[in-house]
């Protein structure tokens, strides 16, 4: 795939986007087990998908993503908190699935 400093293997970028999704999932546990290391999650999650960002500027879907976690971030209503996560989540794996294997 095409970033702005050339082209990133596809299989390079299908794994990171599965470890992404991978983060994201986790905050769902932290979230309910009020987990210490919640806060650091969320800003390490926001920092990679900010680069992403940056990396791929014909996705626009990133900036999408970084405003569910943002969002989910100081949210109390869980369901809503929920929703968001699943949400990014979802579109991740949108991401991944228009990757090919070429």
């Amino acid at each position: 795939m095409k970033s702005i400093y050339g082209e990133i293997p596809n299989k390079a970028l299908k794994n990171n986007i599965s470890d992404l999704i991978n983060q994201v999932f986790k905050l769902l546990p932290y979230k309910e087990q009020e987990n210490e290391n919640l806060d650091k999650l969320f800003t390490t999650l926001l920092f990679r998908m900010s680069g992403m960002a940056s990396l791929f500027q014909s996705e626009p879907r990133w900036v999408t993503l970084l405003s569910f976690i943002e969002a989910a971030r100081n949210e109390k209503d869980f369901k809503m908190y929920r929703k968001s996560i699943l949400d990014a989540c979802s579109i991740l794996s949108d991401i991944q699935e228009q990757i090919t294997d070429a």
